[in-house]
């Protein structure tokens, strides 16, 4: 790095259903009505197919009453079931309590870790324990690993996979209860995939599962691949700046994550009509530990000079736009949102190198540079 007075440049690199127990369910699956009799399973119900699908292959059932419970709470032990039977792993019969068998051969096949959970197994079952199992049963690599597996990866190789859905607008609800009917359609999705069909992934949950892990989503949005996770320091002298987050928006999705986050500034830039196509937010912290002489003035002019655009700044707690002033007398610590705007055609410049190259500018010519690889 080269020092002159008041100026500096710096690189970021950021590689770019209840189910009966088995002596119940096993007794009373004759006779049990096919998932188009279910009166409670509708013909407009989104788990329909599935359900029905289900039934035939023979890894779930119905209840003596002719009905479903596609609403149902599923609990650990029964998932443990329907999952080890569909995927027809070898385990003994008989046995106590009756799920052991099922868990025994999850186990030994990797798709269960007992340190995840290894008593409580009539609880219900969440939907974040549901996509360690569900990504597991697709995913030999990450079976029976004696290194621990973080859950923001699993969830996101499970929305990646299209197994683990949105529950709207990507809302992951990890610590939510999963239902009957969305433990077999997510069984169903793993057979797909271990019969080598390609399930649509939910973008928005792709998305939120990837700012989880690594706080970007720049390889949902943009397609760059595999950006190291966040946060990362990048200047520690005269005052500490961390990048916490980098999110990237797509402006034209009104969908789209965080497009919302930002509304006063968002709004008054663009207005209905944006006249960019996606929006970047830089989170960045700024502390200063040790007094020193000066201070360091962010304008709201970033990059300057370059063909992005300049959208504005935005303190982390009040969503207006702001001037991040630094004064390196005093300790100091505040957070703030950097935005810029690209067109299509930048974004795929940056798709082509696989690279996210940005600079952000301060007072009297000093800039920060982002090279994400």
């Amino acid at each position: 790095m080269k020092k002159r007075a008041f100026k500096f440049c710096l690189a970021l690199f950021i590689a770019a259903g209840m189910l009966l127990p088995a002596s119940l369910a096993d007794s009373q699956s004759a006779g049990m009505p096919a998932a188009e009799g279910f009166k409670d399973v509708l013909v407009t119900h989104w788990a329909k197919k599935q359900i029905e699908l289900a039934v035939q292959k023979g890894y779930v059932s119905g209840y003596p009453d002719g009905t479903f419970k596609p609403e149902q709470p599923v609990t650990r032990a029964e998932f443990m079931r329907m999952l080890a039977s569909a995927l027809q792993l070898p385990h003994s019969q008989g046995g106590q309590p009756w799920y052991q068998p099922y868990v025994a051969a999850l186990v030994e096949t990797g798709v269960h870790m007992e340190k995840d959970f290894s008593s409580d197994y009539d609880k219900p079952l969440t939907r974040m324990e549901m996509a360690r199992l569900a990504v597991r049963a697709v995913a030999p690599d990450l079976q029976a690993s004696n290194e621990p597996t973080e859950d923001h990866l699993l969830m996101y190789e499970a929305t990646k996979k299209g197994i683990i859905h949105g529950m709207g607008r990507g809302e992951l609800a990890p610590e939510g209860h999963s239902t009957r009917a969305q433990a077999v359609a997510i069984i169903e999705r793993v057979l797909a995939v271990n019969a080598g069909k390609t399930i649509p992934a939910d973008k928005y949950a792709m998305s939120a599962a990837e700012l989880e892990y690594r706080h970007t989503n720049m390889e949902t949005v943009l397609g760059l691949s595999k950006p190291e996770k966040l946060p990362m320091t990048i200047l520690e002298h005269p005052i500490r700046i961390t990048v916490e987050k980098l999110i990237v928006i797509d402006w034209e999705d009104p969908n789209a994550l965080y497009r919302d986050y930002f509304p006063a500034i968002l709004n008054a830039r663009y207005g209905t009509v944006p006249d960019k196509d996606y929006i970047i937010a830089f989170k960045l912290k700024f502390k200063n530990e040790k007094p020193a002489q000066g201070m360091y003035i962010f304008d709201s002019h970033i990059m300057s000079g370059l063909q992005y655009d300049p959208v504005g700044i935005v303190k982390e707690t009040e969503n207006v736009k702001n001037v991040p002033i630094v004064r390196l007398e005093k300790e100091f610590e505040e957070t703030y949102w950097f935005l810029m705007g690209i067109s299509k055609e930048e974004a795929d410049s940056f798709r082509a190198r696989n690279a996210l190259v940005i600079s952000l500018e301060t007072d009297k010519g000093k800039s920060i540079w982002f090279n994400s690889l």
